[in-house]
């Protein structure tokens, strides 16, 4: 093959993953409408003030969850907007099934799956600051969700298997460097899921520019409609 033929050929393969990129970059999220109000109330809920106070007592929150009494962490996030999306492929009842909550933060994935039927759940994060945020949560729900401190490149260690695994994408710090980080694309996505099994996949859903949205599955009858998303 002369150079000028390996040239089409790469310019080619190029032309194919850029089209492609294309048409996935051509899926946004559509315009959700986000529960205002949740429909269910804690069993232990604290008084209006002292929910205020336990939400003031921290800088920063990452998610909306309800406190009872009229009481949110905070207005809605970005998460309320994913489970606008991923709520109708979703089983009306989870029986029983058992879920990963990968960087479950304060637990509202993790709850949200408990209120639909869900059994055994572990939560995995690796900030102490959010396991406070969560135990108190937890108590107020009074749910049965494990949380562990820990990595998300340390899941290997858990020894035991999920029918669901809910993961907020995690970007990759790249020689130690906090200025320098990767992650994939769409294809690249995709590739490294079908690597690990995956044979199934929902279309994705770019719900922010750097943020992708998709359910994958190795079977074609899976726990969650994977084409309703």
């Amino acid at each position: 093959m002369t150079i000028l033929n390996k040239l089409h050929s790469a310019l080619s393969k190029q032309k194919q993953r850029l089209k492609s990129a294309i048409t996935y970059s051509s899926t946004i999220a559509p315009s959700v409408a986000v529960e205002e109000k949740w429909s269910f109330e804690p069993p232990n809920p604290p008084t209006r003030e002292e929910a205020e106070a336990f939400v003031k007592k921290y800088s920063f929150w990452y998610h909306r969850i309800y406190l009872g009494n009229g009481a949110y962490t905070m207005p809605p996030t970005m998460a309320d907007q994913v489970w606008a999306l991923i709520k109708p492929t979703f089983p009306a009842d989870l029986k029983g099934a058992s879920m990963l909550d990968m960087g479950c933060n304060a637990g509202f994935f993790s709850i949200l799956a408990k209120l639909r039927g869900a059994g055994r759940i572990l939560g995995i994060e690796f900030l102490d600051v959010y396991l406070e945020q969560f135990e108190y949560i937890r108590k107020i729900w009074q749910m049965d969700i494990e949380y562990r401190l820990m990595d998300a490149h340390d899941i290997g260690k858990i020894d035991e298997q999920f029918d669901l695994v809910m993961k907020f994408y995690e970007r990759e710090e790249l020689n130690g460097d906090g200025s320098n980080w990767w992650a994939p694309d769409t294809e690249c996505l995709l590739g490294m899921l079908r690597v690990a099994g995956f044979k199934y996949f929902s279309r994705p859903i770019y719900h922010a520019p750097s943020r992708i949205l998709l359910i994958a599955t190795k079977n074609e009858q899976s726990l969650l409609d994977w084409r309703k998303l």
